[in-house]
């Protein structure tokens, strides 16, 4: 930003980032514990240790997504602010204790202990794992952190081989909450409350009305807590001054990550990386559309045949990903 010669754009995760628990497992059986960890987690120290490369989330929907609410998002914040003494509360009602002095809580012998997989190929998700251990080990918490592909650990998930893992989801709509919480994501953890209130959204047309609709999403989601939201990236890109034209949408993760292509009077055609993308979305539009420009560029000579080519089938290509992802319910990440 101090660049006189750079232009800075800045747009958020349109989605989460959250821990996902194993509620079948161990210590996180306890409903009690799931919660205290929730509340036991200080989301305004991890940004400002992160230097604020994160904004800290309560709720399952972030402000660059559809279906948000920031009314109810303060809501959620109040409920579930940082407060290390309920969570001490918490956790001594579900009957642990520090009977050995070690600093940490036990119950029948055995230490309150938890694995926790973070996703090395989240730069984020990875630099918040030992924030979140030292701020559960104040609580008496045992976490042993391990590091995994975020592949992998969507692969232990789906085979309900986890206690607590990382994970996160990017898509400009929150009806992706219906491929992340129902039995639709292919994942073992499911709720007939959560999935009636997901579906109601997703067949909601009246705007307030689909708010309402997440809204219980998330009142019934916290009656059983499988997972807590942490917080939202918030992403920045910059470009020369020479480049024109140059725009941010929360449609995919990285916009103009790869920019290309030519440059006539005032005409700048961008060219963005888009990993997954939804089917039928804007974004999708824009990259068919781009494709019909590029073969017009290049006819009238401001574009080489063969760079035409690549950069065509590279699109269709992504298109054709995108779809492939949406057919087999993945959320993105």
């Amino acid at each position: 930003e101090n660049n006189e010669d750079l232009q800075t754009f800045r747009y958020k995760q349109a989605g989460v980032s959250y821990a996902m628990f194993n509620p079948e497992v161990g210590p996180l059986k306890e409903f009690n514990v799931r919660k205290a960890i929730n509340i036991g987690i200080d989301r305004e120290k991890i940004a400002k240790v992160l230097n604020n490369v994160v904004t800290p989330e309560y709720g399952f929907i972030s402000e660059a997504q559809a279906g948000y609410s920031p009314e109810y998002a303060s809501k959620l914040a109040k409920e579930y602010a940082y407060n290390p003494d309920e969570a001490k509360a918490l956790l001594k009602k579900a009957g642990y204790a520090d009977t050995d002095g070690d600093g940490f809580l036990d119950k029948d012998g055995k230490k309150l202990t938890i694995e926790y997989c973070a996703a090395t190929d989240s730069a984020t998700s990875k630099s918040t794992a030992p924030v979140i251990q030292e701020q559960l080990k104040a609580l008496g918490i045992d976490l042993q952190i391990t590091e995994y592909e975020g592949a992998y650990i969507k692969q232990l998930q789906r085979e309900n081989k986890f206690e607590m893992v990382s994970r996160r989801y990017v898509w400009n709509d929150a009806d992706i909450l219906y491929y992340v919480f129902t039995e639709a994501s292919g994942y073992p953890w499911h709720d007939s409350a959560v999935t009636a209130a997901l579906e109601k959204a997703r067949y909601t047309t009246d705007s307030e009305e689909r708010v309402k609709a997440y809204e219980k999403f998330h009142e019934e989601i916290f009656k059983k807590m499988p997972a807590v939201s942490l917080f939202a990236d918030n992403y920045c890109i910059a470009a020369t001054k020479a480049v024109k034209g140059f725009k941010v949408t929360n449609d995919v993760e990285h916009v103009g990550e790869h920019v290309v292509v030519a440059v006539c009077s005032q005409l700048v055609v961008e060219a963005p990386r888009a990993q997954h993308l939804p089917v039928g979305s804007a974004a999708i539009d824009e990259l068919l559309h781009l494709g019909v420009l590029l073969v017009v560029v290049s006819l009238v000579g401001l574009l080489p045949v063969g760079e035409l080519f690549h950069l065509v089938v590279g699109l269709f290509a992504r298109r054709q990903a995108c779809c492939e992802d949406c057919r087999h319910g993945e959320e993105y990440e």
